[in-house]
């Protein structure tokens, strides 16, 4: 495992966001993980096909990992008791990109 960064810039992130991810270690998470998506303008959520009503225009989303893989160790924290709990207690979407057809 690499260093751990916890350094987020910018102003457009909505701080409860931000709690979510730095919360993560508190519910025992202890890996790394990366951050691929936060805040995005209107031309950049389109330009990645994001949804006209994304949560990302408002600094309300985090995505994680860009491919299968990339973070396995947070994808099979958040299957235990600990990550479901963290899912509920910050209201976190997750969807596993892996359960789709075709992924």
């Amino acid at each position: 495992m690499g260093k751990k960064s916890r350094k987020v810039s910018g102003n457009k992130l909505n701080k409860n966001a931000y709690i979510a991810m730095l919360a993560l270690e508190d519910y025992g998470f202890t890996g790394d993980y990366s951050v691929t998506s936060m805040y995005r303008t209107p031309e950049i959520n389109i330009a990645v096909g994001g949804k006209p009503e994304s949560l990302h225009l408002h600094g309300n989303a985090i995505d994680i990992g860009v491919q299968p893989g990339d973070d396995q160790a947070l994808i099979e924290f958040i299957k235990t008791r600990a990550g479901k709990k963290w899912l509920k207690d910050f209201n976190v979407y997750y969807e596993d990109e892996t359960d789709k057809p075709g992924a």
